[in-house]
């Protein structure tokens, strides 16, 4: 038995020791192409940048650290406490949000700039896993509906800064977790097969931008060196 427990221990420390690895090593590759990218006409112009973006990344590893010794399950019991937060900033940024670039997506609270709508992909993650963790014994309502309902506030919500491609993951979430879950799967297929059919209809609400942009996701030869530079 002790045995068995240890080659366990084994297995685990080792692909702790990868996923470390994998991390550092993004975090080094960023670092050397944030470093190349600084550079006109062969001088180093940008060391506040890379100062900034190295600080960043220590802050980074110390919560990586100190969120390995809390038991994620714990955030289950304040998931619908962290999703209303989450909500209330979003609705926030409505009416104090920061306007860049024709979108209005940031918050600014004690000089620090953020998207709440980037809080919204984790306090999504956890308020569903709320519900789909018993969704087996919840039925349709809380099994299914509830679960999309709070989904497709957040993500209309953030649709109105606008935010397409935040609010598309939102949605993509809840199927993805839907469909690995314990519930009824039919639901899940269900619409996904309706979201097909009435997608057409739905192009035709879009901005030009986002509609281009969904056209070279597809295909990025349509414009390669514009909207398809990107992808």
């Amino acid at each position: 038995m002790k045995t068995l427990e240890l080659k366990n221990l084994v297995t685990r420390l080792s692909g702790l020791k990868a996923l470390l690895g994998a991390l550092f090593f993004l975090n080094l590759l960023s670092v050397v192409s944030i470093y190349s990218s600084l550079h006109q006409g062969g001088e180093f112009v940008g060391e506040a940048i890379l100062t900034k973006q190295i600080i960043w990344i220590g802050i980074s590893w110390f919560f990586l650290i100190l969120f390995s010794f809390i038991n994620y399950r714990w955030f289950l019991d304040f998931g619908y406490l962290i999703y209303g937060i989450n909500l209330g900033l979003l609705v926030a940024v409505h009416f104090f949000g920061k306007t860049v670039m024709g979108a209005q997506r940031w918050l600014s609270i004690f000089g620090i700039t953020f998207q709440p709508s980037e809080i919204s992909k984790v306090a999504i993650i956890i308020v569903l896993a709320c519900f789909f963790s018993q969704s087996q014994r919840r039925g349709f309502l809380r099994g299914f509906l509830l679960p999309l309902g709070f989904t497709m506030l957040n993500a209309l919500v953030i649709l109105r800064q606008p935010d397409l491609g935040t609010a598309l993951i939102l949605i993509f979430l809840f199927f993805a977790m839907g469909l690995f879950s314990k519930g009824n799967k039919l639901y899940f297929i269900a619409l996904i097969v309706l979201g097909l059919v009435l997608a057409p209809l739905a192009l035709g609400t879009l901005k030009d931008y986002q509609r281009q942009r969904l056209t070279v996701f597809i295909n990025p030869d349509v414009d390669p060196l514009g909207s398809g530079y990107t992808i």
